[in-house]
Formats: structure tokens, C-alpha cells, sequence
């Protein structure tokens, strides 16, 4: 007498599985619905319960015409199992449908026969039409703020949501300057597009880098992901704080002068701040040769807005015992996160009495080195 598994379970809900003696086929999806005409894999399960070890023979007792299948083990294929008592052994059915295969639903009958005791499996396909391609292209953060010097990274994660593998293409719209890349969310391969597996979820990394000395504000970046008559696109926000950049001058943008030694002479500077933020805190600084002295005026500035221009007098004082020639003094402009240096060359000129002194000196020693010699030569 054949008991089936399915049959016992309904009259007798009460019997525990420790109790029940029988054999069964299972599989934890045994209805499902596909659109492709490749073949369909299922995991069966057939266990032996309370029964002696035994051989277990494997048939398709119904298919729809046209059909193929096949029972597999270990990368085999087989028509039986061997199972002890309370064991189970994991297989797989193969179903192959026919090439041309219509949309509909099919059924089938798999059946597990040991000594005395049976179990069936009844499971359907539902056949669709191919689904159409639908991607999601979605940021894990799509809003990210920092300097215009930085670049941003964003993770995106791209998903092939259609039933049939496709080549995805990206591009995107930027304000003007801006540089989009599209990478490995692990790596640094860039790429223009990717082939995607159906369901098969990627993440990747989108990279913006705006152009030097964006100005401050909000900017959106619209990214596109397209594949076979499907696009999915994804808003990407970056607000650019700002940063400041000094600029530092001479007069008519020169960086060079003269001076006298000892004598004080202003220089005109032109300090400017060309970034997209306000410089906060700035001072004058500079490096000079020894002996030398250099001040400011002003000497330092609260806040410089962008676009500002500002004047300032560098007031230097050449050493007095400075030799005529080039020297190199350091002007320094230092404020919050920001700064500038720049080298200025002073040519120094020394007085024109101290060379005339110079040449008295000389001539006095000329003169006594003769007197001496017209003294003590006549001896």
C-alpha cells in the first residue's frame, strides 16, 4: 500500500514527524513564475522517515509535452537516491522547455518511490512574456558639501531589476566645468558603461570635481544609467562652502624696489582676495636680512570678502651698515586656512657722503705713507 505524503499530512495533522513513517519529495518554492525560455533549476529535497535504509527511484509521472527534465546529483545525473533512516538528500531538477514555449501555466508531477512507501511533488511554471528592462540607480548619500578645491565621491548603487542581461551606459548633466567620473566602488577603473546581469545588484562610485574656485552655493549633478529601452537617473547635490585665495603684489605688480641703507622707504602692496570666500584673520609677516626693519600698515585685516583689494604699506629700512647690492625680503600675508608668500627684491644703494669719505680716507693715508717716505727715505 502506497502512502503519500501530502495525503497523510492532511488526515492526520496531528502526527508528529518523529512519528510518521513514509518517504517525501519537497522543495521550498514549488510554484513560481519566469520569463525566460532557458532552463529552470529547482532544489528538491527527498527524505526517508522511520523506514529502513532503502533505495529511492525518481520519476516524472507528469509534463507538459516538449518539455525536457532531469534529475541531478553531485554535477550528475540520476534516477535514484540511497537514503538511511531520518535522512534527507538534497538534489536538483532540471526543466528544459521547448523553444517556442507560449506564456501560460504548466504542471508537473514528480514522485519518489522506496519499498512500499511513496512521495509526490506537484509544482507549476508560469511562462510570462519577457519583462521589460527597469533599472535602479540610486546614491547611498546624494548630498555632500566641502570646498571647491576637493574632489566628492559618491556610492551609487545600480541594479538590473528586468529579466534579461543588458549593457549599461552612463552619462551626465553638470553645470559648465564641472568633471564626472565613473568608477569601481573598489578600484580605480573608469568606465563609460558596464554590462549588468539580470537581478544582479552592483555598487559603484561616481566622482565630482568642480572646477578652482567654484563659487559658493548648491549644485546638482543628474546622473543617468541606460540600458536596453530602459534609464533610470539619480540627483546628486554638492554645496561648495567656498575658499579663500590671497594674492600678494608690488606696485604695478612689481616685485621688486630700491632702497637706501639706513633710510626707511615705503613700498605700496596690493593684498587680494580672488577665491569664492571671505579670508578671516589676516596678518602681515615678513623674513628679512638682519639688521633690517620692516613694519605694516595696516598690519592685519579682521576679514577680506572676495574680489576685495586692498592696499598696504610695507615700510623697510635697509640695515645702515648693508653693502650696496640685491637683497631678498619675505612678505607674508597668513589668515585663517589660508596663505601667501612672496619674495621681493631690494636693491640697496649706500650714501653718496660715505663714499666721499671713503675717498678722503684713502687719499690721507696716500698722503702720509708719501710724507713718510720723503722723511725717513733721506736717511
Amino acid at each position: 500500500m502506497f502512502i503519500i505524503f501530502a495525503v497523510l499530512t492532511l488526515l492526520a495533522p496531528n502526527v508528529s514527524a518523529q512519528d510518521y513513517r513514509g518517504i517525501s519529495i519537497s522543495t521550498d518554492f514549488p510554484s513560481i513564475s519566469s520569463s525566460s525560455r532557458e532552463m529552470i533549476t529547482f532544489k528538491l529535497k527527498v527524505e526517508n522517515y522511520n523506514l529502513p535504509p532503502q533505495r529511492i527511484d525518481l520519476t516524472m509521472s507528469r509534463k507538459p509535452q516538449g518539455w525536457n527534465h532531469e534529475f541531478m546529483g553531485n554535477g550528475s545525473v540520476i534516477n535514484a537516491v540511497f537514503a538511511s533512516s531520518q535522512e534527507g538528500i538534497n538534489l536538483e531538477l532540471w526543466l528544459e522547455p521547448p523553444a517556442s514555449v507560449p506564456a501560460g501555466t504548466y504542471s508537473f508531477l514528480l514522485r519518489a518511490q522506496g519499498q512500499g512507501y511513496a512521495g509526490e511533488l506537484p509544482i507549476t511554471i508560469k511562462i510570462d512574456d519577457i519583462l521589460p528592462q527597469r533599472l535602479k540607480f540610486q546614491p547611498e548619500l546624494p548630498s555632500l558639501k566641502g570646498s571647491s578645491n576637493a574632489e566628492f565621491s559618491y556610492r551609487v548603487n545600480l541594479e538590473n531589476k528586468g529579466s534579461q542581461d543588458s549593457f549599461i551606459s552612463f552619462r551626465a548633466e553638470a553645470p559648465q566645468g564641472f568633471q564626472i567620473t565613473f568608477k569601481e566602488a573598489f578600484g580605480n577603473k573608469e568606465f563609460a558603461g558596464m554590462p549588468l546581469e539580470a537581478g544582479k545588484p552592483v555598487r559603484m562610485e561616481v566622482r565630482v570635481k568642480p572646477p578652482q574656485n567654484t563659487k559658493a552655493g548648491r549644485y546638482v549633478i543628474t546622473i543617468f544609467a541606460i540600458g536596453d529601452g530602459a534609464q533610470e537617473k539619480s540627483e546628486l547635490v554638492l554645496e561648495i562652502t567656498g575658499q579663500p585665495e590671497l594674492v600678494l603684489t608690488g606696485s604695478d605688480e612689481r616685485l621688486s624696489g630700491s632702497a637706501n641703507a639706513g633710510k626707511k622707504k615705503i613700498f605700496i602692496l596690493n593684498l587680494e582676495n580672488k577665491g569664492s570666500a571671505n579670508a578671516f584673520n589676516v596678518r602681515l609677516a615678513s623674513s628679512e636680512p638682519s639688521g633690517w626693519i620692516v613694519d605694516f600698515e595696516p598690519a592685519s585685516f579682521q576679514e577680506i570678502p572676495p574680489n576685495a583689494k586692498l592696499t598696504v604699506k610695507a615700510n623697510i629700512t635697509p640695515s645702515p651698515r648693508a653693502l650696496a647690492g640685491d637683497y631678498v625680503v619675505n612678505l607674508r600675508a597668513l589668515g585663517d586656512a589660508v596663505s601667501v608668500s612672496e619674495d621681493f627684491r631690494i636693491t640697496v644703494k649706500t650714501s653718496t657722503l660715505w663714499g666721499i669719505l671713503g675717498v678722503l680716507i684713502i687719499a690721507i693715508a696716500l698722503i702720509v705713507v708719501a710724507l713718510a717716505v720723503l722723511r725717513y727715505g733721506r736717511r
